[in-house]
């Protein structure tokens, strides 16, 4: 089987993110970022429960003000979402990425690299 067999498409398109959509990012980064462990240890994982949910949340609030989210969803279903990036202008470059979240059955099939 050649590597052009075993890709698998998923047909996404983007959009800015709505107000209705930042339950999602909001649990999503979250629960991601506390539980990764790409690359090395995450300190997060070990801080307490309470402390990290409450700072955390302030963390993103801030970062969101600045920021914009792009939104990979289903063409036929805007409120089916993939995923998302948060990035913020920056007048020296390429923007600023923040956060890059794609659920997990959509993982490795390029909707993250679609979205930078």
């Amino acid at each position: 089987m050649s590597e052009q067999e075993k890709t698998i498409y998923v047909p996404a398109v983007t959009r800015l993110a709505v107000k209705e959509d930042s339950n999602f990012i909001f649990h999503s980064w979250l629960k991601s970022y506390r539980a990764s462990w790409a690359k090395g240890s995450n300190p997060m994982r070990y801080v307490d429960k309470e402390i990290y949910y409450a700072n955390q949340k302030e963390i993103i609030n801030y970062i969101l003000q600045t920021s914009y989210v792009i939104c990979a969803h289903n063409p036929d279903d805007i409120n089916q979402l993939f995923g998302y990036i948060v990035a913020e202008p920056s007048d020296y470059g390429p923007a600023i990425i923040h956060y890059v979240f794609v659920k997990q059955p959509f993982r490795n099939l390029g909707i993250g690299t679609m979205l930078y």
